[in-house]
């Protein structure tokens, strides 16, 4: 599997930058200054592949960063579920959910995601945010 062609489109058509570099430390990061996506050389391809469409979700609002906890936190909570958006398909979540039952580690290895963005997708999915749960 390689870095969605999509996710690359996505950031070209938003005139963003995508750097890979040594991050030591967070996976990845954005800057609104430069209107970069840094991500960390040593992410595997699912992690790589999560991470940028994290980050492209803090592009498309402009993040900076801020002092206040919970707008940090509402902020980074949007991001994974608009990642949560872009990686995941309904019916291919359902399938892995029928295969693999709601473990969220097992269905994230079916998918080629982190598992948090398989967490983000059944937290939104809870709340009714636009999908349905598998049955």
């Amino acid at each position: 599997m390689t870095i969605s062609e999509d996710l690359m489109n996505r950031a070209e058509a938003g005139g963003l930058r995508v750097t890979w570099t040594d991050l030591r430390g967070p996976s990845g990061r954005y800057d609104d200054d430069r209107r970069e996506i840094l991500l960390d050389l040593c992410l595997t391809e699912y992690q790589t592949r999560s991470v940028m469409a994290h980050e492209l979700s803090h592009a498309q609002w402009r993040d900076r960063p801020t002092a206040c906890a919970i707008e940090h936190e509402r902020r980074e909570r949007r991001a994974d579920a608009e990642a949560a958006k872009m990686l995941v398909r309904p019916h291919e979540y359902a399938e892995a959910e029928r295969v693999h039952g709601p473990h969220p580690g097992a269905i994230a290895a079916e998918l080629g995601v982190c598992r948090w963005v398989v967490e983000a997708f059944q937290r939104e999915a809870r709340h009714g945010r636009g999908w349905t749960c598998a049955v």
